[in-house]
């Protein structure tokens, strides 16, 4: 076996074989660790966050319009935009989600009188989703997805592209 491996004509293109396998794995490595970063920064200390505070403040003006007597139907679609926004899985469905929310619970705090607390940690985690560098950091991973050399290694990326929050 080893007399085999030392032939000129099976080491170059064993040796060719291997550099391409290492360059594929590491290229599959290093995106895998950027995208899981990026999600990960989306999922504990980001945009998820911040949806759960939006949530977490329409549901105490559910609350309080509950209290007050509100319109029963103003109520439940409140009710309803949460759970969407709740069960959306990706990025877009989210930012769907949250549009209709910011729309459904301004219909309420209208109707609502009393602690404008709920309405400001509200329409505050809404701004620091705004201000929330996702979106670029998503771009920029997809753009470097498109670029040379990776554009022509695309088909062997285990790691897709990821959704924008838009």
């Amino acid at each position: 076996m080893k007399a085999v491996l030392k032939k000129k004509s099976v080491a170059i293109p064993l040796m060719v074989v291997c550099i391409i396998l290492a360059v594929l794995l590491g290229m599959n490595i290093s995106f895998a660790r950027q995208r899981g970063e990026i999600v990960q920064r989306y999922y504990n200390t980001g945009i998820q966050q911040e949806l759960d505070r939006r949530i977490e403040a329409a549901n105490s003006l559910v609350g309080l319009a509950e209290g007050q007597g509100v319109e029963e139907s103003l109520i439940q679609q409140v009710k309803n935009d949460i759970e969407s926004l709740r069960s959306a899985t990706s990025p877009g469905d989210q930012f769907d989600a949250n549009s209709v929310l910011s729309g459904s619970v301004a219909g309420l705090a209208e109707k609502t009188s009393g602690d404008e607390t709920f309405m400001q940690d509200f329409q505050a985690a809404q701004q620091a989703i705004q201000q929330s560098d996702y979106n670029r950091q998503a771009e920029a991973y997809n753009e470097v997805r498109t670029t040379f050399p990776v554009s022509i290694l695309r088909w062997a990326l285990f790691s897709g592209p990821l959704e924008e929050f838009r």
